[in-house]
């Protein structure tokens, strides 16, 4: 998959906590190759923003109100198997982590990860 726009790679952020969401987009600021194109504080808005903003890669919180991420994951990917997603997790939650890769998550990158693990998270998706 070629990033459609620059070359650059275009993301939407969905986690629940306003605080992760800001912090993501500061840190892949410093990925040049990376665009944050929008934000989502749960599953079903991550649904509007994807048919909206037609992102390379949604970086997607696994647990979240009204819709948890492996749903929206799932619902995503059957209107845009174009999209790639790429799931955060806060731990190691084998449980979560099983059912956003069921789902159809590329891979999964902790919160809170840095610059460069969530770019490589992120670069590696969109392929």
């Amino acid at each position: 998959m070629q990033p459609r726009t620059g070359g650059l790679i275009r993301v939407l952020l969905v986690d629940d906590n306003p605080h992760i969401l800001s912090t993501t987009r500061l840190i892949l600021l410093t990925n040049e190759d990376i665009e944050v194109v929008g934000e989502a504080d749960d599953g079903e808005k991550s649904l509007e923003e994807v048919q909206r903003l037609r992102p390379d890669v949604v970086v997607m919180d696994g647990r979240m109100p009204r819709m948890d991420g492996d749903e929206a994951t799932r619902l995503i990917l059957r209107s845009f198997p174009e999209t790639r997603v790429v799931a955060l997790s806060i731990g190691d939650d084998r449980d979560l982590i099983s059912r956003m890769e069921k789902a159809g998550a590329r891979n999964t990158v902790l919160k809170g990860a840095g610059p460069e693990e969530l770019g490589r998270a992120i670069r590696t998706a969109a392929i």
